[in-house]
């Protein structure tokens, strides 16, 4: 991650599970179809976020890249399979 990405969550100025978040995130996942690629060691999605999210968006497509942090390159092949079949269903 970058420091400028880093930052407002070292600070505490930005939450992952801040009302705020939490709000724009529903709106979005409501509107557009979602996929949700979640490195299985990441530090700033953990799993219980990961099940806030997927409660909270039921059509939500979700896969779990395992032995990788918080970004997974997406060329790792569970993270591939999971973009191959979430684009083959978009309109």
């Amino acid at each position: 991650m970058t420091p400028a990405l880093r930052a407002p969550l070292q600070t505490g100025k930005l939450r992952p599970t801040s009302l705020a978040a939490r709000l724009a995130y529903k709106r979005l996942a409501h509107k557009r179809p979602v996929l949700l690629v979640r490195g299985a060691l990441s530090d700033l999605v953990e799993p219980e976020q990961a099940a806030w999210m997927r409660r909270a968006a039921p059509t939500l497509q979700y896969t779990e890249v395992p032995n990788v942090g918080h970004a997974p390159m997406l060329t790792e092949p569970e993270a591939l399979a999971a973009i191959r079949q979430f684009l083959s269903r978009l309109p």
